[in-house]
């Protein structure tokens, strides 16, 4: 007597194949996260001590496309020109990733706001460093600051009040894609059970 396997091997390869079809049908979402900036201070240039900073944490792999501002009041202080002030959001692990915006366009000392505006909106005008774009954030974390676009002392900017919202993306499946994806696993689960079952089978010598 002999013994063969049945390995049921086309039908697991067919499944597999429809599981990979599946998994692309994605769709973007559109999320934010908000701060309250009260309370924050520039004293310098990008990643100066004294400048309020943040690290915020969104889902891996969310895209960052913009930020918006509401509210927002500060006051400049010694040679500090309203202008000068950059609100900057940054991809905590590939630091040439960045959205900065300068909420005011004066070059004067005294106090801005409250208004609202967002990055590249129509107030306001790009920092020293302008900005890279969209961004993906690979390792779901930014680094949200403050700073100061001109750094000879005696300089300095206090936020009063006001909110900024960092707006992203997030990729997620269709609906469609979801139903096709769990029916092919559960499938794939049952082919794989028969095929413990009927591992071995007799046949005539």
């Amino acid at each position: 007597m002999k013994f063969f396997k049945i390995t049921h091997r086309a039908p697991l390869v067919q499944l597999a194949a429809a599981l990979a079809l599946a998994l692309p049908g994605l769709q973007a979402q559109a999320a934010s996260i908000t701060l309250d900036l009260a309370g924050w201070q520039a004293r310098g240039g990008f990643g100066s001590s004294g400048n309020t900073g943040q690290f915020v944490s969104l889902p891996t792999g969310a895209t960052v496309t913009g930020f918006s501002y509401a509210n927002l009041a500060f006051t400049t202080l010694g040679d500090s020109w309203l202008r000068e002030l950059v609100l900057s959001v940054n991809d905590a692990q590939v630091p040439v990733n960045w959205l900065d915006w300068s909420p005011s366009s004066l070059d004067e000392p005294g106090s801005f706001g409250p208004a609202s505006g967002a990055w590249g909106g129509a107030t306001g005008s790009n920092g020293p460093f302008g900005s890279t774009g969209p961004f993906v954030a690979n390792a779901g974390t930014v680094w949200v600051t403050a700073y100061l676009g001109y750094t000879v002392p005696p300089v300095g900017v206090n936020i009063q009040q006001g909110t900024l919202q960092i707006n992203y993306s997030t990729a997620v499946p269709e609906p469609g894609t979801v139903g096709l994806a769990v029916a092919a696993l559960l499938a794939l689960a049952a082919a794989t059970r028969r095929r413990g079952r009927a591992a071995v089978a007799p046949t005539a010598a």
